[in-house]
């Protein structure tokens, strides 16, 4: 098998130890060395030390957990580094070693069987921290409020049957009364703010309920919670407002996409970077994304399976705009939306339009270009030349010649039958 790399190193990354193995060509000989390192920082400096001492130009590694990332760091800029898919390396069975997994990677590694998984720029890295810990904390803060919405319905409160957003403006000054064991239902409405003044009788009745001085405290930690949760993300989106300086161009240009707001745009570009060239077509971004199903066909037939893992922040953050871009009136994502719901329903449908923003945000940081509207009549037009294409293969194999021509703009020819 042919030799890739000449001095390669796989590194069996733990969380209290890296096993090292160096593979070297002199002539027509392989030399093997393995040497284990604690993780400790100054050891995986001096690991970096040692590699260099033996001339290692390229090493490789799993992505095990949060293990690797030191390592990676301080490996960076000194050695090509390649991030191998745990599940893509597993060596062969009753072999499973630390020196025999840092083996069996130098050997992936010298004949060049690895495929590198994607590692973002260090600013990349940056944002992406800062965007993942905003998300979780906005998935904390609803969990505060669905646990503070269970106390007013486990005493008979409904406010939230009337108030669709309890933790409005309304909700929260009525709220913070509640936690003060304030209940006489009449002054609690006289807080209704805004359009919620013409719903002060529905309130009323909504507030009458056996609220006592226990869900008064349990209320009063969840309030508390939900104040300081809401602090610390304002902090982390002042931080990441910070860190987008550089990309501000490309977030308002993501922005222009039907369903992608600024906080999408950002946490987007926090998860793909802004250089689309680890991915050779928007095929490969796609399945990375794991925004396309997987390949399953035996015996010349294809399966249906599920979609491929892929990257979940993504995946999770599409979706979630998908379904936001197939409420815009008019546009290309709505039209094809109700043209797959018909037949493979919601979810399949909702998952095929994140496929196509992936597909589109692809070609924009790509190519360096604006977002462009094709509008619902686009596939109608497209399916109208597919009909059209259809019927003009089955009138060839009766025998006929066809010639197509468009009304408008373009002539659309098929070749004569045989």
């Amino acid at each position: 098998m042919e030799v890739l790399v000449e001095r390669g190193a796989g590194l069996d990354v733990h969380k209290k130890s890296v096993t090292v193995c160096v593979m070297t060509t002199d002539g027509r000989s392989v030399a093997k060395t393995i040497k284990r390192f604690s993780t400790f920082h100054r050891d995986v400096v001096a690991m970096r030390d040692w590699l260099l001492e033996q001339g290692v130009t390229h090493v490789a590694m799993e992505a095990t957990g949060e293990y690797w990332k030191p390592v990676y760091e301080i490996l960076e800029g000194y050695l090509e580094i390649l991030v191998a898919n745990a599940q893509h390396v597993k060596n062969v069975p009753g072999r499973k070693t630390d020196p025999e997994d840092a083996s069996w990677l130098a050997r992936l590694l010298r004949h060049g069987l690895l495929q590198s998984s994607f590692v973002p720029a260090e600013q990349i890295r940056d944002l992406r921290d800062h965007t993942r810990m905003r998300r979780k904390t906005v998935e904390m803060i609803s969990r505060v409020e669905n646990r503070a919405q269970k106390v007013l319905e486990a005493s008979g409160v409904k406010i939230g049957s009337v108030v669709s957003d309890v933790f409005g403006a309304t909700g929260r000054a009525i709220l913070a009364q509640l936690a003060q064991h304030k209940t006489d239902p009449v002054k609690l409405a006289g807080l209704a703010k805004g359009s919620l003044k013409s719903k002060r009788e529905e309130i009323e009745l909504s507030l009458e309920g056996s609220f006592s001085v226990h869900d008064a405290q349990l209320l009063a930690h969840q309030l508390k919670m939900h104040g300081e949760l809401e602090t610390r993300r304002e902090a982390i989106e002042k931080e990441i407002e910070t860190m987008i300086g550089p990309y501000a161009h490309l977030i308002s240009r993501l922005d222009q996409i039907p369903g992608i707001n600024h906080v999408a745009a950002i946490e987007i570009l926090g998860e793909i970077g802004a250089d689309m060239s680890p991915w050779k077509q928007h095929r490969f971004f796609a399945a990375w994304s794991g925004l396309c199903p997987g390949n399953h066909e035996s015996a010349g037939k294809r399966k249906k399976v599920a979609v491929r893992k892929g990257n979940p922040f993504l995946k999770a953050i599409l979706v979630q705009c998908a379904t936001a871009a197939v409420r815009q009136d008019g546009s290309y994502f709505q039209a094809k939306f109700h043209r797959l719901l018909r037949r493979r329903g919601y979810k399949r449908a909702v998952v095929a339009i994140a496929h196509s923003m992936i597909i589109a945000i692809y070609h924009m940081i790509r190519d360096d270009r604006d977002y462009h509207e094709l509008g619902a009549a686009h596939l109608d037009q497209r399916s109208n030349e597919s009909k059209a294409l259809a019927l003009a293969k089955q009138i060839e194999r009766l025998g006929f010649q066809v010639n197509l021509k468009l009304s408008a703009p373009a002539e659309l020819s098929v070749p004569a039958a045989g």
